[in-house]
């Protein structure tokens, strides 16, 4: 929590990397009907493949206790949800680290993220870190130079290791146009008073500077369509398709555009405007950094999901676009006592329930889990 010293942090951690190595020890390296991904990647026909040539599509696990100001209370819920990514089919860790930490809590916060890392490579995981921004103040809505410091510490340590992805900046969470988002400066001073952001595309042309990992690179207000143009005031929602390829970020390859959560109709159509014009037309990878479904009073949570969940998945699929889920445990304190996605143990994914009972309520343990951990399966099982 907020206030505890750092030599409390300290032993928090010498006990969780303890409990990290234990796991390593006893999980299986990646269940034996599952494939691993190698790195390093590449990009080509809008595409990202592995080392061995195989298109890298991945399938993931999102863990945030790295997030959080008292993420010391969450080592051992984060090595538990690491730990169960095998069983998940899973190819893919993503880890929301946050940049404030990093900065301010010192060596005990760098070697938790750096024990986390390594328990996921152990168990054949490629590993995503995440830059986030969003539990301290001030949050900035877009990078600032703490961002640029943060990511010249994280390239040095693993610039040389090709499992090692960089998601370079989580959610921007303004919608002031396409040129504040990609540029940044005097673009986001025009656009809403900002001063001092840093755009995504040179942020993404700095850290290649630094280091060749793989690259995701999210949209402004986590979309890949529905931010209007600064210098289009008049494009609208409904025909800024082209928005991406207007504010196109080069000299950053390999990278994938990510999107979270798609808004909108849980319809092809709406999806297809959304991010998924970007794969059918070939004109840049996509992911789907962060997705989620489960039964709560939060826009995440679909009414109709019992019946769309299984099309979207389908939708995705035939893209060959992957994804990382929103997450295993809790999200609110620490252990995993009754997760989001699962029961209390991260291995157990829950479901449905009766369709016809399924709600967007709080208290109701369900979730889309069993079919994502299905569709994980049947796209990563040999």
């Amino acid at each position: 929590m907020r206030g505890r010293s750092l030599s409390f942090s300290a032993l928090v951690v010498t006990t969780a990397s303890a409990l990290l190595g234990g796991l390593c020890a006893v999980v299986p390296a990646q269940a034996a009907t599952c494939g691993q991904v190698t790195g390093p990647f590449h990009q080509a026909h809008a595409q990202i493949f592995a080392a061995d040539g195989s298109l890298y599509v991945p399938l993931g696990i999102t863990v945030s206790g790295l997030e959080r100001p008292d993420w010391a209370d969450f080592a051992a819920a984060d090595a538990s949800e690491i730990a169960a990514a095998p069983g998940w089919c899973a190819n893919t860790v993503r880890l929301q680290v946050s940049q404030q930490r990093w900065a301010s809590d010192g060596q005990p916060y760098h070697h938790q993220v750096q024990a986390e890392v390594a328990q996921a490579e152990n168990l054949g995981m490629v590993v995503v870190i995440n830059d986030n921004n969003e539990w301290d103040t001030p949050a900035a809505p877009m990078p600032t130079a703490l961002t640029k410091t943060f990511w010249a510490s994280v390239a040095a340590i693993y610039k040389t290791d090709p499992q090692v992805v960089f998601d370079i900046f989580n959610e921007p969470r303004s919608q002031p146009g396409w040129a504040c988002w990609h540029d940044g400066g005097q673009a986001c001073v025009t656009a809403k008073g900002w001063h001092g952001i840093v755009g995504m595309s040179p942020l993404a042309k700095y850290i290649r500077s630094l280091a060749p990992n793989l690259m995701w690179i999210d949209g402004p207000g986590t979309q890949l369509d529905r931010v209007a143009r600064t210098n289009a005031p008049t494009e609208t929602a409904a025909n800024t398709l082209a928005a991406v390829s207007h504010w196109p970020i080069y000299g950053a390859r390999p990278m994938s555009y990510s999107i979270h959560h798609p808004n909108g109709p849980h319809t092809i159509a709406n999806w297809r405007h959304q991010f998924g014009w970007i794969a059918e037309q070939r004109y840049a990878p996509v992911v789907d950094g962060e997705w989620t479904n489960f039964a709560a009073d939060r826009g995440e949570c679909w009414d109709d999901a019992p019946q769309r969940v299984p099309a979207y998945l389908s939708y995705l699929r035939g893209l060959h676009v992957g994804m990382t889920v929103w997450k295993l445990g809790r999200w609110d304190q620490p252990g995993t006592t009754g997760g989001v996605l699962t029961t209390t143990d991260p291995a157990v994914p829950t479901g449905f329930g009766a369709w016809a009972d399924w709600r967007c309520v709080n208290g109701y343990h369900h979730s889309a889990a069993q079919r994502i951990h299905a569709w994980y399966t049947t796209l990563n099982g040999s």
